[in-house]
């Protein structure tokens, strides 16, 4: 659901009075062989502060020290007075002239080195492409809460296609944000990539694709747009100005490890955009998960936001569970796998391999802490949080005769965080309540235990519809089924 026309009119009158303006200017230099590097240079302004603030990035996912890929700084108009992990420390010396350069350059941690596992998020930079996360691309100053950003790629080798999350094909970007997170929570890309662009209900997608597959790209351009169709009509959000999908080839190391061999493709679902990285044997299906995964974050972790986990809360788990569910959903309304499919990959996928894992009730604090020890943890709140949402969704359908159900709950919670500075983990209590209106009793007590201490859910615990069934199978693990005896029960339940 979005918000309004007049909504959008009250909020880009206000926003123009008080907007702060960014300029951002771009070269890339892939041809220096050891000194490969993206120079930046930004133009801010002071607002009458003598010392000022640039923030630095720290960890973004599996890459720590993110800090240290800034080298040769400089300013004009000011000097740096101190540098850190999370900052550098500006002091203007220039009193009359009205805004200060930055100057920086960004190095990728391994020259030329192609995508891993453990270095997609990182930025990457090529002698014939680039992809790199807003995240890292640009550094803002801390005081700036209006954001009126200007980009211009003023040097890039010659050939080199531009994609982001709000153009593609253009040297120069122009966008307002009220929102620090949202405008840097975003993809980047330039070099030989083979480009595509239709329209969804009006509006571009582009597709920026490099490598060699099983299948041409049109065969998976043509999954995008049935993708972003399906999700846009479900959410009914028909006006994204713009979408970005990338792919590019990923290489397993010289010495795969089991998670390396598990993961032969991932990707990152940002605002507006997600990008996809695979093996070259990676087959079509995995394609068709993977892309509906992604994007079902621009809603779920991205418009419905879950904040930065703190000591005592990680909801993870909500995030990634609940677009796996989603998007699972998604793929069997818009006819990628069938009623059969759906059931077995819920049943093999989720619980059985939750609840066969030697990782089943490790408490979910400890297990986000040890996530990136093996694939097998990392993949802990997926699988949690999917059974959550199945669990959640059938008790919400028992208890409302079907009238509502989880989609509800995610629309609540939108409409909650969505434009404004709020969070689930900052508003926990929020998310408790609302839950709570829709499950018909505090799920406090629930969340404790399957959630935070990880117990396992007995079949017996779910909480039905008429047309579903839950039985244990000679495990004693839980198993979901349609009822067959009641007539219409997919259309039920692929109701949202």
């Amino acid at each position: 659901m979005s918000p309004s026309p007049l909504f959008f009119l009250l909020f880009l009158s206000s926003f123009s009075l008080s907007a702060q303006n960014l300029r951002y200017t771009i070269e890339v230099e892939p041809q220096l062989a050891k000194d490969m590097r993206i120079a930046v240079d930004l133009e801010f302004y002071h607002s009458g502060h003598d010392t000022l603030y640039i923030g630095l990035p720290g960890q973004i996912n599996q890459v720590t020290k993110a800090y240290k890929h800034y080298r040769n700084w400089s300013v004009t108009g000011g000097r740096i007075v101190a540098r850190d992990s999370t900052k550098i420390t500006i002091k203007r010396t220039e009193k009359n002239a009205p805004t200060l350069q930055l100057h920086y350059d960004i190095f990728p941690p391994t020259v030329g080195d192609a995508v891993t596992r453990t270095n997609s998020s990182a930025p990457l930079l090529q002698p014939d492409y680039l992809h790199i996360r807003g995240y890292s691309l640009f550094l803002i100053p801390l005081n700036y809460k209006n954001f009126e950003v200007e980009v211009n790629w003023k040097k890039v080798p010659r050939g080199w296609k531009i994609q982001n999350s709000f153009s593609f094909d253009t040297k120069q970007q122009k966008f307002k944000s009220n929102n620090r997170e949202d405008w840097r929570r975003t993809n980047w890309i330039a070099g030989d990539f083979r480009q595509y662009k239709a329209n969804v209900f009006g509006k571009p997608v582009c597709f920026a694709v490099r490598g060699t597959w099983n299948f041409e790209d049109t065969t998976l351009f043509n999954i995008i747009l049935k993708t972003v169709k399906t999700q846009r009509e479900q959410w009914n959000d028909r006006d994204i100005d713009f979408y970005s999908v990338s792919l590019i080839p990923y290489k397993l190391p010289a010495k795969p490890s089991e998670w390396d061999k598990e993961s032969l493709c991932m990707g990152n679902g940002l605002y507006q955009s997600f990008v996809t990285y695979a093996d070259e044997s990676v087959l079509l299906d995995d394609f068709i998960d993977l892309f509906n995964h992604e994007m079902m974050h621009e809603w779920i972790g991205g418009r419905i936001d879950e904040g930065i986990a703190t000591a005592s809360i990680n909801m993870r788990w909500f995030v990634e569970g609940f677009t796996e569910y989603f998007a699972l959903r998604n793929r069997w309304k818009a006819g990628f796998m069938t009623e059969t499919e759906f059931f077995e990959e819920i049943n093999q996928e989720y619980f059985i391999a939750l609840y066969t894992s030697p990782n089943a009730e490790l408490p979910n604090l400890v297990a986000e802490s040890r996530r990136w020890e093996s694939y097998d943890l990392e993949r802990i709140a997926y699988r949690r949080g999917c059974i959550a949402a199945i669990y959640f969704d059938m008790a919400i359908r028992q208890r409302s005769n079907n009238k509502k159900n989880l989609f509800n709950l995610l629309n609540d919670l939108m409409d909650y965080t969505y434009g404004t500075d709020r969070n689930l983990t900052d508003s926990y209590d929020f998310f408790v309540e609302t839950l709570a209106e829709y499950y018909g009793e505090d799920p406090t007590k629930w969340l404790n235990l399957y959630i935070d201490q990880g117990k396992k859910i007995p079949s017996t615990a779910f909480k039905l519809p008429n047309y579903l069934v839950v039985s244990a199978n000679e495990a004693g693990i839980p198993q979901v089924q349609l009822n067959k005896a009641v007539k219409g029960a997919a259309d039920l339940f692929l109701k949202d």
